[in-house]
């Protein structure tokens, strides 16, 4: 499963989470156990998105406003309509792998 949006492609391999970014040479690996997307409201209607691993423990929440404490590996500010389309490709993510999106 993928999704290219803004200039980020993201995959999803059934246990481990990639993200591609043109902006960077090599890619972020983090198995889908232990990783989180945190969702950060911004000015002018843009949501920070910050890809990476819990620093303690991974809950059952995968992606929201409230994951943890995020140690991001990459970032993107997407439009509110991106962000739909991230969450939308998150909540399957989060569906096949026994957790839960906020």
């Amino acid at each position: 499963m993928q999704l290219a949006v803004a200039d980020a492609l993201i995959i999803f391999d059934g246990a481990v989470i990639e993200v591609f970014q043109r902006s960077f040479n090599d890619s972020a690996r983090m198995p889908v156990a232990w990783s989180a997307v945190q969702v950060e409201v911004k000015r002018n209607d843009r949501r920070r998105l910050s890809f990476g691993q819990v620093a303690d423990h991974a809950g059952p929440v995968l992606y929201g406003a409230e994951v943890g404490n995020v140690i991001g590996q990459r970032w993107l500010e997407l439009s509110v309509d991106e962000e739909a389309q991230v969450r939308a490709f998150f909540a399957e993510v989060a569906r096949l792998s026994g957790r839960v999106i906020q």
